[in-house]
């Protein structure tokens, strides 16, 4: 009977998640009710983290990267808010310029003008192109689109990896944004399977 009681949890969870819509991911963020089920699933209950607070402009030094390896040049990130208005521009060292600007935040227009650089054959090579970061409609929300998390397949989002969008990295861990949105829908799909089998474990954990 214990038995057709942990296995029937175990189905529930696994409906509950399925509720979450795929579509969500093309987006490039995670309904935050998903991220904090998945969180608490493999980190235990949430709790209240600090997320880093809106400025109003700044600026990153990272380096462009061909789509076919290797690194072009090195560049600079401005980003700027402005009433509604988020902007930013890449500056590469040589002078050239890509800018964008929308009324949303800093991740819907670091999303367009990485469109504009892949049409060109580059990689912006910073944090929040690397295969394994995920935006949290949270994170956006609170950090005006300037912050991710490194996120592992089975894993929840956690405090601990929140990082920086626009900070630089390795420029071999560069990726096109296709190459992040399939490890994204990936992921979520890992937790989904991941589920019962963690609620189970941690069942039998409790009752010893």
């Amino acid at each position: 009977m214990m038995l057709v009681l942990v296995l029937e949890l175990g189905i529930a969870t696994v409906l509950l998640f399925c509720r979450v819509r795929v579509s969500s991911t093309l987006s490039g963020s995670i309904p935050p009710r998903f991220a904090d089920r998945m969180s608490w699933i493999t980190h235990g209950s949430p709790t209240r983290t600090t997320i880093p607070t809106v400025v109003d402009s700044g600026i990153a030094k990272t380096f462009l990267v061909r789509m076919s390896g290797g690194i072009v040049e090195g560049c600079h990130v401005e980003w700027r808010r402005e009433g509604v208005i988020a902007e930013i521009r890449v500056v590469a060292d040589s002078g050239k310029e890509w800018a964008a600007r929308t009324e949303v935040d800093f991740e819907e227009t670091l999303l367009e003008i990485y469109g504009i650089l892949e049409s060109e054959g580059l990689l912006l090579a910073c944090n929040r192109f690397r295969k394994n970061v995920v935006v949290t409609s949270m994170s956006r929300q609170f950090s005006d689109g300037l912050s991710c998390y490194e996120v592992r397949y089975g894993r929840g989002v956690s405090a601990k990896f929140l990082v920086q969008t626009l900070d630089a990295v390795d420029p071999h861990l560069a990726v096109p944004l296709s190459v992040n949105r399939r490890f994204l829908q990936r992921w979520i799909w890992s937790g989904i399977v991941l589920a019962p089998v963690v609620f189970v474990r941690s069942w039998f954990e409790g009752r010893r």
